[in-house]
């Protein structure tokens, strides 16, 4: 095969990844990771964003911890430097499910030592933690 052609069939499996997780289908974003190579996470649309960014804007806390279960890349940056944290807490005026993946995110990277700021975190408490991301969204 050549890379052309793998190129063609990723990019198709990472927009029907994208287009299931827009249309919030769990079991179909299931069934794509699981078929697919995990890498498929880690892929980006036109803005940069990963499948993780779209789900984590979206508030679909079942979509972002299947996603993270897959190795998703919990700091992965779009083209506006933003990581998932930022999207969720950009759209938490549309999903109160955001504050969970928020919480979801923070509590992920500090218990797996995603970075050194990460475990700075870790001592900050839980209301805080959500207290700050409301802030910095508005």
């Amino acid at each position: 095969m050549s890379s052309s052609s793998s190129s063609s069939s990723s990019s198709e499996s990472s927009t029907g990844l994208f287009d299931a997780i827009r249309s919030r289908n769990l079991k179909l974003v299931a069934r794509l990771v699981k078929a697919n190579d995990p890498a498929t996470c880690g892929e980006t649309d036109a803005d940069g964003q990963s499948a993780l960014h779209i789900a984590a804007d979206l508030g679909a806390i079942d979509i972002v911890t299947l996603l993270v279960g897959a190795r998703a890349a919990v700091d992965a940056r779009d083209k506006n430097n933003w990581t998932p944290l930022h999207a969720a807490a950009s759209s938490l005026h549309q999903s109160a499910e955001n504050l969970d993946i928020i919480s979801y995110l923070l509590d992920y990277g500090t218990s797996h030592g995603e970075s050194e700021r990460a475990s700075e975190r870790l001592r900050v408490s839980r209301v805080s933690r959500v207290s700050l991301a409301l802030m910095c969204v508005y």
